[in-house]
């Protein structure tokens, strides 16, 4: 009894964590300031929120560079 508890408690942790990270991941294609929640937990999907973020970061960097190529080639 305690372990098909256990089991369905965990799997909810998983999935919730699971579904967090993808509308992160969904938010951050319309918004380039939008970064996955992670509570300094430890564990893979910690890990991945990470990488989320930091791929999210890059993508912005690239973005404010981008434009300013485009604002200088304009004035030229």
């Amino acid at each position: 009894m305690l372990i098909p508890a256990a089991w369905a408690g965990g799997e909810r942790f998983v999935l919730r964590r699971v579904r967090s990270l993808r509308n992160a991941a969904a938010h951050m294609a319309s918004d380039p300031r939008a970064r996955a929640e992670n509570q300094g937990e430890k564990g893979e999907l910690s890990e991945l929120a990470e990488c989320l973020n930091r791929m999210a970061d890059s993508m912005q960097r690239r973005g404010v560079e981008h434009r300013i190529f485009e604002e200088g080639g304009r004035q030229v």
